[in-house]
């Protein structure tokens, strides 16, 4: 009896204070037992105490610690339909052997596969639960080990280490041989879950063969076969290649199936892959008034992909309002025409949101349209850069310049004189320039002439000063008659003004001018100056308009009105474009071009097409995260009308407008799902978000499995913009999953993709798995291959089990319990006293007025 109670522990000793009760139990059973004869008392009270100290020291965890030099085995013995038939046999050899040499009931042998038990199915490998089903048969009083022969493989995800941890008893491993070849099967089958209607799409089929070997690909389409294929196996891995297209259809399921292959097991020469359209694409084309994207369109829609024509003044100022589309085409759009808002917008929506940006050439655009060190030039994959050359046209310029007293404010008149410099700086002997000042009246500065001297137009220009009002007419008109009788190729005014002009017919001028082959442009500075009646001449003449919030730009903007004026960076004469590394030659010899602007390609540009003395004519590059693309000719004006009846104008524009288009996904959103180890993983990627915290992104999966049960979970986000959750999938068949993502509360992505299970893991080759085995036996000091005459060798430390005993002291409370009912209700064990049989327990009341009847010495008798 000492020996046990030394050998006794208390797993919760602080539950042993509930004994301290057993006083209030005493002198609460005084009342109810007082009746009672003293032995049937004494009995009764002794009894409710021994039951409530039973259950107080049951609650406390008891448990006896026993040391036992007994030795036992529990052999895990793998059943798998992944062991070979030689591994199987070996088991079973190991398990004789081992037993033959152990004493009877000594060695317990445990089959498992998908879980413990000879009818466990097969095409599964649970290796902790085989562990776990080790803990149930373990000896109660020996020092057992565990052996697990298996090869490693395990096919249902489970805590495997702390499954043999929980043993509390080594484990060894024996190794068994995995199923060997001829095996070819496929590894995976991947496909984009989501894709547009009308977009091109591949299929990547995975083949992998433990030799090489040769055989076919069918594919087929929704039950259909659509291409065979021979292929071979040399490196133990091939890749091969479909593509599709989704058209107007909900979904469609692709099926791939080797065939003629060196093969042992043909359930796993299967797949299938299941893809479903997503909403359109959007694509939002900028153009001016007169922009014809008639083809442009047309090709747009026959690509499903919705196109939307906006005016540069009615172009999103946000990245945001740009967000709703996958591609933005702007076509000759000068870069002065987009507001800072725009530009900005623009360079958010291709670097941070994924947005595509296809830029058309044109008269007006790129080099010409002044994007040189512009924020749309660092978006391109060209620099706006040109090379001059003696072809170039000559060019007479006169610039108009208001020296009215208020140009003296905010140093106007000086920031005019440096854009006077700046022209001067940019034409050479060929041009003409001159320069007229005017308040009320007007004088010529620098008479029209060659620029022959620039130092003497320079000295002439520094003479300008501020003071006067502002008559702007008959200054426009000396210019206008200077020009007249100048012979250059091409004639360009610039009107500079910060004020209102002294009325006239300027509308009839403007016309007049450019009935004379002359263009004018007209520069505002502030907001005093007559914006209305500046931007009217400017149409009429032919020219652009220019506001000006800060006088410090006016030198830039007189850079790119004389590179426009003066056509520097446009090529005007017939090349024939040639094919650049970017594009295979598929589309037949182009016809001649009449005309490009001269840009060059940037470092990393991909070259689609190039023009003359190599400079690009089509080119795309990454950017950010979303991509640029030019096309430096124009769309189909002047330059491009050759190409109008060639049969590669549509697949070339399909390439650059693919190129640059964002991705699939709504929005920028990726969705992909893939098979696991008895598991599906789901993968989003949202695009950036710009200001908005990933906080306030929610993403939620729905998936359904083939038995049709349905199951809503959050996506966590398992690294920035990035979401995924794993999923069991224990099942044959497709799971189709359905993601929802909301930005607070609104949804602003939705896709369906699917993954198709359709054979189990456990056919899929693998070797033996002896990395695993040995941490598994190293993990719980367990050894590694032994041989079976080892398993219950003598000279380990007799083994320490705790042996819980709080079942046995629930089971005696229980009859203490029982025996309390029998002393309290059976008469025959403690008989009344006959003295005290009739006679009630005294109530309180009874006790302190023993004759009710008695007159209170207050009171009179009762009636």
């Amino acid at each position: 009896m000492s020996d046990l109670l030394q050998s006794l522990r208390l797993a919760h000793p602080a539950v042993l204070a509930a004994l301290l009760l057993l006083p209030v139990l005493a002198l609460a059973s005084r009342a109810s037992l007082a009746r009672e004869p003293l032995a049937r008392r004494l009995a009764t009270l002794a009894l409710r105490l021994l039951t409530v100290s039973l259950l107080v020291f049951a609650l406390a965890g008891p448990v006896v610690v026993e040391d036992s030099d007994e030795r036992c085995a529990v052999l895990l013995v793998d059943r798998s339909a992944s062991i070979s038939e030689g591994g199987a046999a070996a088991a079973k050899r190991y398990v004789e052997d081992a037993q033959s040499g152990a004493g009877p009931g000594r060695m317990v042998v445990v089959p498992f596969a998908a879980t413990a038990g000879e009818s466990a199915d097969r095409l599964a490998t649970d290796l902790a639960a085989g562990l776990e089903a080790a803990a149930a048969a373990a000896f109660p009083r020996a020092s057992e080990r565990t052996v697990l022969l298996s090869d490693g493989n395990a096919t249902v995800a489970g805590n495997l280490l702390a499954a043999a941890a929980a043993l509390q008893s080594p484990v060894d491993t024996v190794p068994l041989a995995a199923t060997t070849g001829p095996e070819t099967w496929i590894a995976a089958f991947d496909s984009p879950g989501t894709v547009r209607p009308g977009e091109d799409f591949t299929l990547q089929l995975t083949i992998r063969s433990d030799r090489p070997s040769r055989g076919e690909v069918v594919f087929l389409r929704d039950g259909l076969q659509v291409e065979r294929r021979e292929v071979a196996v040399e490196q133990r891995e091939a890749t091969v290649l479909l593509s599709a297209r989704l058209l107007d259809e909900p979904n469609a399921e692709f099926q791939a199936r080797l065939e003629g292959f060196e093969d042992t097991r043909p359930e796993n020469n299967l797949a299938r892959a299941i893809v479903w359209p997503s909403s359109p694409a959007r694509a939002l084309l900028v153009g001016k008034g007169d922009a014809d994207f008639a083809r442009l369109e047309s090709l747009l829609r026959r690509l499903r992909i919705e196109p939307h024509a906006f005016s540069v003044e009615d172009l999103p100022g946000d990245a945001g309002g740009l967000d709703r589309y996958d591609l933005v085409v702007a076509a000759n759009i000068p870069a002065a025409a987009f507001t800072p808002q725009q530009a900005e917008a623009i360079a958010a929506y291709v670097r941070r949101l994924a947005g595509g940006l296809l830029v058309i050439g044109g008269a007006d655009s790129l080099t010409a349209g002044g994007y040189r060190d512009h924020p749309l030039e660092q978006l391109l994959p060209v620099a706006c850069r040109y090379e001059a050359r003696s072809q170039r046209p000559s060019l007479a310029i006169v610039l108009v310049i208001d020296q009215s007293g208020s140009m003296e404010e905010g140093g106007a008149i000086g920031l005019a004189q440096q854009a006077v410099r700046r022209t001067v700086e940019m034409l050479d002997a060929r041009d003409e320039l001159g320069v007229v000042a005017f308040q009320e009246t007007n004088r010529w500065i620098a008479p029209l002439q060659p620029c022959t001297d620039k130092q003497k137009v320079l000295r002439q220009v520094d003479t300008l000063s501020a003071g006067g009002g502002t008559n702007m007419l008959p200054a426009i008109e000396k210019a206008h008659l200077a020009l007249d009788e100048s012979f250059a190729d091409l004639k360009h005014i610039i009107v500079l003004t910060d004020g209102i002009s002294y009325p006239g017919d300027f509308d009839a001028l403007a016309r007049g001018v450019a009935a004379s082959g002359i263009t004018i442009s007209t520069v505002a500075i502030g907001e005093r100056a007559a914006e209305p009646l500046l931007r009217t001449i400017a149409e009429l003449g032919g020219g652009s308009f220019h506001l000006c919030r800060n006088a410090r730009e006016l030198p830039d903007v007189f850079a790119r009105e004389t590179a426009k004026a003066a056509r520097f960076g446009i090529h005007e004469q017939p090349f024939l474009p040639a094919y650049g590394p970017a594009l295979p030659q598929t589309f037949g010899k182009p016809p001649s071009l009449l005309g490009y602007v001269e840009t060059k390609a940037k470092p990393a540009a991909s070259i689609a097409m190039l023009a003359e003395a190599g400079d690009p004519l089509a080119a795309w590059w990454r950017c950010g995260a979303g991509t640029a693309a030019v096309f430096t000719s124009d769309l189909d004006g002047s330059w491009s009308r050759p190409w109008k009846t060639w049969s590669g104008w549509e697949p070339l524009w399909t390439t650059l407008v693919r190129q640059a288009i964002r991705p699939g996904g709504a929005g920028g959103w990726r969705l992909h799902a893939r098979r696991a180890l008895a598991a599906t993983i789901v993968t989003v990627d949202a695009p950036p978000l710009g200001d908005r915290p990933e906080a306030d992104v929610q993403v939620s999966l729905q998936g359904t499995r083939p038995d049709g049960e349905r199951r809503e979970s959050p996506m966590p986000r398992v690294a920035a913009g990035k979401y995924a959750l794993e999923t069991p999938a224990l099942q044959l068949g497709t799971y189709q999953f359905t993601v929802t993502a909301t930005i607070a509360g609104q949804r602003v992505f939705s896709g369906k993709t699917a993954v198709c299970i359709d054979w189990p893991d456990e056919l899929a080759p693998r070797e033996t798995n002896v990395a695993l085995l040995k941490e598994i036996a190293s993990a719980t000091g367990g050894r590694f291959h032994p041989a079976p005459g080892q398993l219950l060798a003598p000279g380990a430390a007799p083994r320490t089990r705790l042996v819980p005993v709080w079942h046995c002291l629930l089971f005696a409370a229980i009859l203490a319990f029982l025996a309390d009912l029998a002393v309290r209700r059976l008469p025959a064990v403690f008989p009344r006293d006959p003295a005290t049989a009739g006679r009630s327990a005294p109530s309180p009341r009874s006790e302190r007025n023993p004759d009710p009847d008695r007159n209170h010495p207050h009171q009179g008798p009762k009636p």
